[in-house]
């Protein structure tokens, strides 16, 4: 199933609708970019999806001290810390699916303390961020069948009753949510 730009602006006006509460204040107002998801969202055949995530390699292997294949990589947010910057890019012919778009506006959306700050510690903290983004990827999207991220969706899910930490963390940026969630995630 190809994706449209119609289909990244369904998901983010669904997502909106669920997360806007937890949005800083004056978020939603101050990226005219939210108005047309179509500058967030880049559907591209595989070898330009390639070219996009050469770009950012770096990053991602820095992070996670190991190197990536980028044929296992269906879709990534860039790093940038400025969401008038950051982009969410989806490969053609890779998991093109309504929870991959979910999965990643979420990162997309996410206070820049938490991704790409938090994220770039490395450690824990990669699987924090891809859990807390799983979490509630499916919590949002619960119609849609995920199998990624499932051992960091696990760890997070098992310290679910510290939601609005999670809540906070992403949205918010609030360090001291993510010292209390990166300290029950490793003392689980």
């Amino acid at each position: 199933m190809a994706l449209s730009a119609d289909d990244s602006r369904k998901v983010a006006t669904r997502v909106l609708v669920k997360v806007r509460d937890a949005l800083p204040e004056g978020f939603l107002s101050s990226y005219a970019i939210l108005q047309d998801p179509g500058r967030i969202f880049r559907i591209l055949e595989p070898g330009l999806f390639e070219l996009a995530f050469n770009q950012h390699v770096e990053f991602f292997e820095g992070v996670l001290r190991c190197r990536i294949n980028v044929d296992r990589v269906d879709a990534f947010v860039s790093p940038e810390p400025n969401h008038d910057e950051r982009r969410i890019y989806v490969k053609v012919g890779g998991d093109e699916t309504h929870g991959v778009l979910v999965h990643e506006f979420l990162h997309w959306l996410s206070h820049s303390d938490f991704y790409p700050g938090f994220y770039k510690q490395g450690g824990t903290a990669p699987g924090i961020v891809e859990g807390t983004t799983e979490y509630f990827t499916r919590k949002f999207a619960p119609h849609i069948p995920r199998h990624f991220y499932q051992s960091e969706f696990s760890a997070v899910n098992d310290i679910a009753h510290m939601e609005d930490h999670f809540y906070k963390a992403l949205f918010k940026g609030d360090r001291g949510a993510m010292a209390a969630i990166q300290e029950k995630y490793r003392g689980r």
